[in-house]
């Protein structure tokens, strides 16, 4: 064993690799850039957490994570590795400490944002330290088309630049090669390692139903695995609490997790699921990002995602113990237009071009009758090169099927005889004789073609089946923006009759038994490496429960204690001193120092006494012994203790395991049926108002000005200065300067709105000032605060206001969204010259200085020069 395996034992606790890791981590030892994409559950944070403990120096981690910055460092710390992190959710104090321990070299891990990588003089900081090691996180934020593009990752160009000689390594689940090219592109890797493995997850089943009566859908699923814990998707908060609460009426522990809820709320929900106090999480796409509960039995998504990566990635977080686990979409076409939607409500054309393509993909995945796991392959860009998964609801379904060769022609003549230039709802329209459904029927003489009304004895559903089953076997392409069919090879041999196309006789997931998901699991290389099949079922159960205890106490779920692959191996090998509970895969001297003694104490308690024959992997061989001298103890009192046999030796702590262990979980009706309401309401509505507004002014999505966590600690804080802003999680000195002057005005009118109402009705008719009479129609709201008589410099307030409505019609915008009123009166009061002084005013950002400040100052210099003359 060469030093590198036996770090890997000491610290991690492992005695082997997972696939993929010893490549990845050999690599980045030879100092060379990696690109990683590994699946999810796969392992990636070991890839730069061992090479730091190799290594001298401190390995820079760039995280977005930044709501679980710490978690991670703490579960490093556990593992006895020397991290920490910088962000804004820090102190002063506590950055100082951090800072310090960097300089000192006191760190193997350090966690930023991208956002503090930006930073000025953050890379002055760095470059005095020993960095030994880059490591890039969600990597696919750095490309257009990646899952989660975000403009931010963009700064990390800079890292080679500045540090050249140090290996930068790329980590990312969920990348297609388009997104791999450009993640080498804009990341200025040179000659990199590039590991790409394969996306195939085999202990997973995939399936697809029609969505009915959706909650009830999922509620009779649950009900179906009791005790399986789980994750429910839904796109909207809505009918994320409308599915929690049908589901706790259902006498299931659910509860609710989305960006509405209460910050320290939504905290206690993951905890309760996390720790398996509840079951089951319903939660937006809010929840999940860094979730590593190894357990998850199934995934279920009640609404269509909007891309594959989005679908891939929250699959992904089942099954990750490579225990069989189910996926399953509920797919309704009433999806489809919320989804298009949404997606073109961005300004960016290039943006709403891509998520209208990833969307088809999805679509694509749902509705036609291929396999779901070679379908998510190929998005990949990889192939599957078996003819049948046996773990999805199509290769598992033993529903008949019918020969649709001759309605397939049918089909593909109307799409000859229509010349290839129209999409699927022309040409079944077509098909089916609907020549008032479209006037260019008629115009273009198509009812007099022989396919005209072939086709009217079937329903528009089942002709769209055909189609997607002649796209699913390549005999049909849709190309261009339009989606215009075209007839390939393929479907040319199923004309002449050299092909046949067969179809299922029922819908999609409406009937099927699968297959055994177990021997799927067990076929692939990413299933648990050694796991034991034969071990103590009653003795695991045991110690789950120890495990449970220990989590409780120690404030962390109970994955963090270990695993339960490192349970089996304890019950099938009966470790019974320290040394050998060190063998045991898993268990590491950070692991073995904290739980170790309770872990032992429990085996000893269980099994039989040191020395006993039946000490080692036969843990069942007891039961019937103990039982037995049991029944026959009552006529015997006192039984002789010198010749001390087996039987009596260590009585039976736990009932029999035919009876399930008292449940430790609350019943579901003491979870609470809904959140609390929130006093601060009308405060976050007016800051995600600001949001909107915002990122409509200056063309972006909503989440790169503010995220809903950023949103959440304003209401809770309510910083009142440009400096407190900037210390809120999300913001950093850029959006603070940018951003801080609206937030802080609408917050502090919240402040003090909420100060009067709380005052004596003495004081607050004393104080109430009379409303101004009129505002313009082009003010917002705070229009209002502007006092005529106040005004400083009225010619040059009048001119701003003249050049506001211009640069509103020039842009397309709003005018407040320009510039407010009270921008207007600080540039009266301040009357900057320079880019520089313009700055200064509250309400002018650098986005509004690069596109209004040369207007801005020019107005300024008129209205000097007009005093002058």
């Amino acid at each position: 064993m060469d030093k590198l395996h036996q770090l890997l034992h000491r610290v991690f606790g492992f005695d082997s690799f997972r696939p993929n890791q010893e490549e990845i981590v050999r690599n980045i030892l030879r100092r060379r850039d990696v690109v990683a994409i590994l699946p999810t559950g796969s392992g990636k944070s070991l890839c730069y957490q061992l090479p730091a403990r190799v290594r001298k120096g401190t390995c820079v981690v760039v995280s977005p994570l930044i709501a679980l910055m710490k978690d991670q460092v703490d579960a490093a710390r556990a593992a006895g590795i020397r991290a920490s992190f910088l962000n804004s959710s820090l102190t002063r104090e506590q950055a100082a400490d951090t800072y310090r321990a960097l300089r000192w070299g006191d760190l193997d891990l350090l966690y930023i944002a991208p956002e503090r990588f930006a930073l000025e003089g953050f890379t002055d900081t760095l470059s005095e330290v020993n960095i030994n090691l880059f490591a890039v996180d969600e990597a696919h934020c750095v490309s257009e088309w990646g899952l989660d593009f975000r403009p931010d990752y963009l700064s990390l160009s800079h890292i080679k630049e500045k540090f050249p000689s140090v290996p930068l390594a790329a980590f990312t689940a969920t990348a297609t090669l388009q997104a791999q090219k450009d993640i080498i592109t804009r990341l200025r890797l040179a000659d990199p390692f590039i590991l790409r493995a394969s996306f195939d997850r085999p202990n997973l089943n995939y399936e697809v139903r029609p969505k009915e009566s959706l909650d009830e859908q999922i509620a009779q699923y649950i009900a179906s695995r009791p005790g399986d814990c789980g994750i429910v998707y839904r796109t909207a908060r809505k009918s994320t609490e409308a599915t929690a609460t049908h589901l706790r009426r259902k006498g299931i522990k659910a509860l609710p997790y989305h960006a509405g809820l209460d910050a320290e709320d939504r905290k206690k929900n993951q905890d309760r699921f996390m720790s398996g106090e509840a079951t089951v999480i319903v939660a937006t796409i809010a929840f999940g990002m860094g979730i590593d509960k190894p357990d998850i039995r199934f995934v279920l998504h009640g609404d269509l995602p909007k891309n594959m990566e989005s679908y891939y990635q929250e699959t992904g977080r089942a099954g990750r113990d490579g225990q069989p686990s189910d996926c399953i979409l509920f797919f309704g076409y009433g999806d489809l237009p919320r989804l298009e939607f949404l997606i073109k409500q961005a300004d960016d054309e290039k943006f709403v071009e891509i998520g209208l393509k990833k969307l088809q993909h999805v679509k694509n995945y749902a509705e036609r009758d291929i396999c779901r796991r070679r379908a998510i392959l190929a998005y990949f860009d990889e192939a599957y090169g078996e003819d049948n998964c046996a773990a999805c609801d199509i290769c598992c379904d033993n529903t008949p099927t019918l020969d649709a060769t001759d309605d397939a022609k049918l089909l593909l003549n109307a799409i000859a005889d229509t010349g290839e230039r129209f999409g699927a709802r022309f040409v079944i329209q077509v098909l089916r004789g609907e020549a008032g459904e479209d006037e260019r029927i008629m115009k273009y003489g198509h009812h007099l073609k022989s396919s005209f009304s072939a086709g009217h004895h079937k329903k528009e559903a089942y002709w769209k089946r055909i189609l997607n089953a002649l796209i699913a076997e390549g005999a049909v392409t849709e190309d261009g923006e339009y989606r215009t069919l075209t007839i390939t090879r393929p479907g040319l041999q199923l004309l002449s009759g050299m092909r046949e196309l067969h179809i299922r006789s029922a819908k999609p997931g409406t009937a099927a038994p699968r297959k055994s998901r177990k021997t799927s699991a067990l076929k692939s290389n990413a299933a648990p490496q050694d796991e034991p099949t034969k071990f103590d079922r009653e003795l695991f159960e045991t110690l789950r429960r120890v495990r449970a205890k220990l989590a409780a106490r120690s404030e962390a779920p109970p994955y963090r204690v270990c695993s339960d692959r490192t349970l089996k191996h304890i019950c099938a090998d009966l470790p019974r001193d320290p040394q050998a509970l060190a063998r045991i895969p898993g268990i590491g001297p950070a692991t073995l120092e904290k739980y170790g003694r309770q872990l032992l104490r429990a085996v000893e308690k269980y099994g039989p006494p040191m020395g006993e024959k039946s000490h080692g992997p036969k843990p069942a061989a007891p039961k019937p012994i103990k039982k037995q001298p049991a029944q026959e103890q009552p006529a015997n009192k006192q039984p002789d203790p010198k010749p001390r046999p087996e039987p009596i030796a260590q009585p039976a702590p736990e009932p029999s395991p035919k009876k399930a262990p008292p449940p430790t979980s609350p019943p579901a009706s003491k979870l609470p049926a809904e959140p609390p309401a929130d006093p601060d309401a009308p405060l976050r509505r007016e800051l995600l108002k600001l949001r909107t507004e915002l990122a409509t002014r200056d063309m972006r999505p909503p989440e790169l000005v503010f995220i809903d966590s950023t949103i959440d600690q304003l209401v809770s804080d309510k910083p009142v200065t440009i400096e407190q802003f900037g210390k809120i999680y999300g913001i950093g000195a850029a959006k603070a300067k940018e951003y801080g002057p609206d937030a802080i005005e609408i917050i502090n009118k919240y402040v003090q709105a909420d100060k009067t109402r709380n005052e004596p009705e003495s004081k607050k008719r004393r104080a109430r000032k009379p409303r101004p009479k009129s505002v313009a129609a082009d003010q917002p709201e705070s229009a209002a605060d502007t006092d005529e008589s106040t005004i400083q410099n009225p010619a040059l307030h009048d001119r701003l206001k003249t050049l506001r409505s211009s640069l509103a019609l020039q842009h397309k915008m709003l005018p407040h969204y320009v510039y407010s009123n009270k921008t207007i009166d600080a540039l009266c009061r301040v009357m900057p010259r320079t880019r520089d002084d313009l700055l200064v005013v509250p309400g002018i950002g650098p986005r509004k200085a690069d596109r209004f400040g040369d207007a801005i100052l020019d107005a300024i210099e008129q209205a000097i020069a007009g005093e002058d003359a």
